[in-house]
């Protein structure tokens, strides 16, 4: 029964993680977004652009380190 117990309070921490998690790295999205607007953009680029340079070199995960054409960024030259 203790076994059980565990298991499930994990499973429902770790939901709870993923929810937070999310909502940081909207959060980062988000104020990107507003800088870019701040600086001219145009709101649907700033959304657009924001997404883009948030998401890894798969182009799906947050990451910040690479772009979707898979350049790695945090070594220039080198091919991610």
């Amino acid at each position: 029964m203790t076994r059980l117990r565990v298991l499930m309070k994990n499973l429902f921490r770790r939901g709870a993680f993923e929810n937070q998690m999310t909502d940081e790295v909207q959060f980062h999205i988000d104020s990107r977004a507003a800088d870019l607007i701040r600086s001219g953009m145009r709101p649907d680029e700033a959304a657009r652009r924001a997404r883009l340079e948030s998401s890894g070199p798969e182009g799906g995960d947050a990451g910040g380190c690479g772009d979707r054409r898979g350049v790695d960024s945090r070594t220039p030259g080198r091919v991610g």
